[in-house]
């Protein structure tokens, strides 16, 4: 939790009151006897508590605490939770089992370049030091392709399936035979990449002659470079 011992106590059990009920009140037995679904959702529950509850333009959303880590929101939840207050003691283990399994997932993501192919977008995390490309973990079921293309979403706006957000406007407009302009989105004085649905700037890094990406091959499983 953020060093903020003046949040609103009363606002910050209406919110997790909130969250509780939309993503652990109404858990299957199942999933409820398995560590890795619990901590799945609340993994969803912290992105949610964060992005839709904090990040609110209210004066209530200013009074409650953020959660720099999903362990300490976990944690958190664990300790208001009835459901999950029996297993408070197996916090520890479970989180461990959890973390060690997710490790396990396979990754996927996109590389979203300029048109000129020289500027690569990067996104980090709230308060994240570090710049990465678009992506994340794989949900059960879901393909590779599917999740990549929803992690890009996700975290920058750009929907590569052209199926949502601006993406979709511009499928849709093309369709009808006009004239779509992407550049629109690029700021010209600082060549950034304008994301609207969060109001934020991605920034386009240029490439450099000694950038490279490693990755391994799907059919060999060999790593190899691309300059």
């Amino acid at each position: 939790m953020t060093n903020n011992n003046n949040y609103d106590k009363q606002a910050f059990e209406e919110a997790f009151d909130e969250v509780h009920m939309k993503f652990i009140l109404n858990l299957p037995d199942e999933e409820l006897a398995s560590s890795d679904r619990i901590f799945f959702q609340l993994e969803q529950a912290w992105w949610f508590y964060d992005d839709f509850i904090c990040d609110a333009n209210t004066a209530t959303a200013k009074k409650l605490p953020r959660f720099k880590h999903m362990k300490p929101f976990s944690l958190a939840m664990f300790n208001f939770s009835p459901l999950l207050q029996p297993m408070l003691d197996e916090f520890d283990t479970m989180y461990a089992e959890f973390s060690k399994y997710k490790r396990s997932i396979s990754t996927y993501g996109t590389i979203l370049l300029n048109a000129e192919g020289t500027k690569i977008a990067l996104c980090r995390n709230w308060k994240g030091k570090s710049w990465t490309l678009p992506g994340g973990k794989v949900n059960q079921n879901e393909s590779g392709k599917d999740a990549a293309a929803r992690e890009t979403y996700e975290e920058t706006g750009f929907d590569p399936d052209s199926e949502k957000g601006l993406c979709f406007e511009w499928r849709e407009r093309r369709e009808r035979g006009e004239i779509v302009e992407e550049l629109l989105l690029l700021n010209n004085n600082n060549d950034d990449y304008y994301q609207e649905e969060e109001e934020e700037l991605l920034p386009w890094k240029s490439l450099q002659d000694g950038d490279k990406l490693v990755y391994t091959e799907k059919d060999t499983n060999k790593r190899r470079t691309c300059y």
